[in-house]
């Protein structure tokens, strides 16, 4: 397999893993947030956006 084909393969990979997370996180900002919320971290529901925008 040429390095080429191995890069695509590995992005489409990575892809099938967060492309759902993100749809979902932002989908259910308001649980993504009190999540986040719960976890101790600073402004919770940029934080949720943020993680959902990334993972897009």
């Amino acid at each position: 397999m040429t390095r080429d084909a191995l890069l695509l393969v590995s992005r489409l990979l990575f892809a099938v893993l967060f492309v759902p997370s993100g749809f979902q996180a932002l989908a259910n900002i308001a649980g993504t947030s009190d999540y986040f919320a719960g976890l101790g971290m600073p402004l919770p529901t940029l934080a949720a956006w943020g993680t959902g925008l990334f993972e897009l």
